[in-house]
């Protein structure tokens, strides 16, 4: 009989163990075989941002126009790659699939530490690794920058692990490992609240507040001189969070325009808020589908992929919700703060996108979409041992299982010829015609197609301001970039060719030469098209 037990252990640890090296495998594949051909400017953050502090030399860089300030974040990974290799494609596939491991790792040990076998905790990790293949909006946001809603779950599930070697706060007297490892989790705290409020709100609130929460809502009585001790740490986690967070905006954010990041924070006016819409929903179930078009048939291998995912979006918004009554049931301390953090992230991300501009973005609800994964798979597979539950939650699994695999054919479906991707097609036009620099508007190839590239061409970011005039780009890029680069002799713009008419008096007339691509033109010149930071041709209207 025990030769049984161990058998079947065996096999389910190898299962297990597959289905992580799997995901990992997956996600390699894609970043390193098929995200070149859906490449663009998102993309490019993590690694512009790591060049941005090599080019100068140091770890924030004053002369850099950032779209978010992210200090505690991937491009940390990325700096000593475009040391060595520049900035390059190659850097950044290094750089994501470094992250990539940091991620599986702290989601592998971030289920340990709420009590889940490591068996489990593969399978678990596997799982959520190939759901976040799923779309291209999960892709993009996971596997091809490192930004906030990423960052939230690595961010939480290390915490995990330090509260529960530390025992969620409450043990009496802490040993000489458990001393460090509070002074690691002060640490944690401060390095992540040095991220500013998107850190404090994914992360720090829901952490802090469940800890708080979980003992609020225990039945035994509460005394002073039981709690004091958990209280001072929890004080001492709130200022070394708090200190993170005041670092970032009275010692770094003063000296940046933060307006576009600051922009998607603001609340709307009361009669643009939509607490009685469905957008949330609808926006939420994108997050795995995708936006679907009108016409796609049900039973089509698309329509069914579609339909999957929905079940799926489904069961991640109601597992939760159905966690809670089992709340007391369940003996672990570290779930029930997995969970109630949860919620607290639930009710702040409901919140905030309900009366704030971050409404307009499906992927605002990335990191509540993952942190629903982690908590629905640990409860399902804790409610495995529960007799009559247990068929129930097999089925559920039955259905992450299956999205999980519908998540490899989403990656290898991706074609691999990079020519659809109309960023390598103008890279191979301006490197037919020997342009090396010039300028593009931002989702016209600016930083994408220097990248690609190598840094063999470099495209610029600019913005078409109507009457033929233009200017510079304050996203993502800095104004040495604008200034007479040395070697350079001839300089492109790209041009849509809705704008080119307006140019006529302006680009167009003075450029040497004309080259049409698709929907745009390339114009080409002899000069530099700034001077001083300010644009060398512009219409009458502006002068």
């Amino acid at each position: 009989m025990s030769d049984k037990i161990n058998k079947g252990t065996d096999v389910k640890t190898i299962v297990s163990a597959i289905v992580f090296l799997l995901s990992l495998l997956v996600v390699v594949f894609f970043i390193f075989t098929r995200e070149r051909t859906i490449f663009n400017v998102d993309y490019t953050d993590s690694l512009i941002w790591a060049a941005a502090s090599v080019e100068g030399h140091s770890f924030v860089n004053h002369d850099f126009w950032y779209a978010y300030i992210i200090p505690f974040s991937g491009s940390l990974l990325m700096i000593p790659l475009v040391k060595i290799f520049g900035v390059t494609y190659l850097a950044h596939e290094l750089g994501m699939t470094l992250f990539a491991f940091v991620f599986a790792l702290s989601l592998l040990f971030g289920f340990k530490s709420l009590g889940m076998t490591m068996q489990k905790s593969l399978l678990g990790t596997g799982m959520i690794m190939l759901l976040l293949c799923s779309s291209s909006i999960t892709r993009m946001i996971f596997f091809g920058h490192v930004i906030h809603y990423s960052l939230a779950m690595v961010f939480t599930c290390v915490a995990y692990i330090l509260l529960s070697r530390l025992e969620c706060l409450y043990k009496e007297k802490y040993d000489l490992k458990q001393k460090i490892c509070y002074l690691l989790l002060l640490l944690w705290t401060y390095l992540c609240c040095l991220n500013g409020s998107s850190a404090v709100m994914l992360f720090f609130c829901p952490v802090a507040g469940a800890l708080v929460l979980e003992r609020m809502l225990d039945r035994t009585e509460i005394r002073f001189d039981n709690i004091k001790l958990p209280l001072l740490r929890l004080i001492g986690m709130a200022f070394a969070g708090g200190a993170g967070f005041l670092t970032k905006r009275y010692c770094i954010q003063p000296y940046f325009d933060n307006s576009y990041e600051e922009s998607f924070s603001a609340i709307l006016s009361h009669d643009e808020w939509f607490f009685k819409e469905q957008s949330f929903m609808v926006r939420f179930s994108t997050l795995l589908t995708d936006w679907v078009y009108d016409g796609t048939p049900m039973l089509s291998l698309d329509g069914m992929l579609i339909l999957l995912r929905l079940v799926l979006a489904v069961l991640l918004i109601t597992v939760p919700f159905i966690a809670l009554f089992f709340y007391k049931r369940c003996q672990n301390r570290m779930m029930r703060i997995a969970l109630l953090a949860y919620w607290i992230l639930f009710l702040l991300t409901q919140l905030t996108y309900s009366i704030a501009k971050i409404q307009e973005a499906n992927w605002r609800l990335a990191a509540l979409m993952g942190m629903s994964m982690i908590v629905s798979i640990t409860y399902l597979m804790w409610v495995l041992k529960e007799p009559f539950y247990s068929r129930f939650a097999y089925l559920m699994i039955g259905v992450f299982a299956a999205a999980s695999c519908a998540g490899v054919l989403s990656v290898v479906s991706i074609t691999p010829d990079s020519s659809v991707n109309g960023y390598e097609r103008l890279l191979s036009v301006l490197d037919e015609n020997d342009l090396t620099y010039g300028y593009t508007e931002l989702w016209g190839g600016a930083n994408v197609i220097t990248v690609l590239s190598d840094s063999k061409i470099k495209a610029r970011a600019i913005r078409f301001d109507g009457d033929g005039d233009y200017s510079i780009e304050r996203y993502q890029s800095q104004a040495s970039w604008y200034d007479d680069q040395p070697g350079v002799d001839k300089y492109y713009i790209v041009v849509p060719n809705e704008q080119l008419e307006e140019c006529t008096d302006t680009l167009v007339s003075n450029s040497t030469e004309q080259i049409p691509f698709e929907e745009s033109t390339i114009l080409v010149f002899d000069h530099n098209l700034f001077r001083d930071g300010k644009a060398v041709y512009t219409s009458e209207k502006s002068n």
